[in-house]
């Protein structure tokens, strides 16, 4: 009888801890999302085409470039990641240290997500005159 109440117990303690582990990690993810929808909408940065995927997330989430530029993502995490253009355009599933290229012809405000992780959020300015988009529409 002893031991099978040891068992119960252990097996409620168990739960509520597992349980409130899945909570902590659904918290992670929502700050997760509010930094990315926070970087989204501030500043470009500038210079930069080579970008990584790293702890779910993209390094830079926000650039801008020229039109012509190629940009690379790297996935330096365990997890597959992808680009998903909102458009429809997908590049690959990128295993660790694999990486995909994108070259923007033409002007405009390219958004991105891994469709793998909704977290994952990025945005690509094209402008001819780099302080025209900076803010975009």
């Amino acid at each position: 009888m002893k031991r099978r109440k040891q068992l119960w117990i252990g097996l409620m303690v168990t739960l509520v801890v597992g349980l409130g582990s899945f909570g902590g990690f659904r918290l992670f993810k929502r700050q997760q999302i509010l930094r990315a929808e926070a970087a989204l909408n501030g500043p470009a940065v500038q210079g930069v085409s080579v970008l990584a995927m790293q702890d779910f997330a993209f390094d830079v989430p926000h650039i801008q470039v020229k039109p012509g530029t190629t940009v690379t993502w790297t996935n330096r995490d365990d997890d597959q990641h992808d680009v998903l253009f909102f458009d429809g355009t997908r590049g690959p599933m990128l295993n660790q240290t694999q990486t995909y290229q994108w070259t923007f012809a033409e002007p405009g405000v390219y958004q991105y997500v891994c469709s793998a992780h909704a977290q994952m959020r990025g945005k690509v300015t094209v402008a001819d005159d780099q302080t025209a988009l900076a803010n975009d529409e």
